[in-house]
């Protein structure tokens, strides 16, 4: 099992109907999962004829509204990408195996990097998530179970200690978003926590339960979510992740509703939005697709990218109508409209 992600195997046709992942929490009874089953917006589904097939309603379409760029970063200094942030007009990347930080201009000149393997001030054990808010950069920090707070410069400002499941010691939290309070929310990819943390701005830590596993994103004083997948419980009453069934949820009051549900199954690595689109990195498809932010309709595929890739922490971003993201070869594309 990968130490990480905890992602399993991902889909490389659109034409396969539906995959398991190899994930089986033994503290997990069926029957104590489905009895609670009906308070929660996410259901969990039994395996028993359970089918996908009719979420394959769209022809894909390659977009020809974009030009892309790939950036190559320096392999001697980038080792892992695991996110990616805009600071004014600069570019933050960190990096999970060197436990660093990385910032370059728009034209991704190498201006500083901070950062070693350690639990002071400015270092880091696989760091993943990084965002700017509020004008400020959060690290999250998972293995010193913290997030890091610096300034624009990369100062350190101060730490904001998390909790750490300690039944699941493999567990990484791999997304993040902060919103305009100031309050921290942590979600991940795992069947073994599914939930996201909320950490308040008095730094109390509380959960939000609704069997969710997927990915963050804050937008116009909005908390998103996009679930990786939706929940089964087979036959033999273990529990695993099926790659249909993936919703736009958003999240108010520390409660998830669903906004609406995308047409294709997406196995998302990762989204972001502006102002007229969400865009997916959809494991399924190997593609980057775009939606209507508002409505979910799909529009077209703005990019592909190579199997060896997906299961990368790969990342994403939205900045002045570009779109950034990254890969397991340490590579930034950026996806510009004509």
């Amino acid at each position: 099992m990968n130490k990480r992600l905890l992602r399993g195997v991902a889909i490389s046709s659109v034409c396969i109907i539906s995959v398991y992942f190899a994930f089986f929490s033994p503290s997990d009874k069926s029957e104590d999962l489905m009895k609670t089953n009906d308070k929660y917006v996410l259901k969990i589904l039994k395996d028993e004829g359970y089918s996908n097939k009719d979420l394959y309603k769209i022809k894909e379409i390659d977009s020809t509204d974009y030009t892309v760029q790939k950036i190559k970063l320096d392999k001697d200094n980038v080792k892992t990408i695991s996110g990616i942030a805009f600071v004014d007009s600069n570019v933050i990347v960190s990096d999970i195996k060197k436990d660093s930080l990385f910032m370059y201009d728009s034209d991704f000149n190498l201006i500083k990097s901070v950062g070693k393997t350690g639990n002071g001030s400015l270092e880091f054990i696989s760091p993943s998530d990084v965002k700017f808010a509020n004008g400020k950069l959060y690290v999250l920090d998972y293995g010193n179970q913290r997030i890091q707070i610096l300034d624009k410069n990369l100062s350190h400002i101060k730490d904001i200690k998390f909790e750490k499941p300690d039944e699941f010691p493999e567990f990484i939290y791999t997304s993040m978003a902060i919103d305009k309070d100031e309050n921290i929310y942590l979600s991940g990819e795992t069947l073994f926590t599914r939930s996201i943390q909320k950490i308040d701005s008095n730094n109390k830590s509380s959960y939000i339960k609704d069997n969710f596993s997927g990915n963050l994103y804050y937008y116009n004083d909005i908390l998103y979510a996009v679930n990786f997948g939706q929940f089964l419980v087979n036959r033999s009453g273990e529990l695993s992740v099926n790659t249909g069934r993936n919703f736009m949820l958003s999240i108010s009051k520390d409660k998830l509703k669903k906004e609406y549900e995308f047409n294709s199954p997406l196995t998302p690595a990762s989204f972001c939005m502006d102002e007229k689109y969400t865009y997916v990195m959809s494991d399924s498809s190997l593609c980057l697709m775009r939606f209507d932010r508002k409505t979910g309709k799909y529009i077209d595929n703005i990019g592909k990218y190579i199997e060896k890739n997906m299961q990368s922490m790969a990342r994403m971003d939205a900045k002045d109508g570009d779109v950034y993201t990254t890969n397991a070869s340490n590579d930034v594309y950026i996806y510009k409209k004509k």
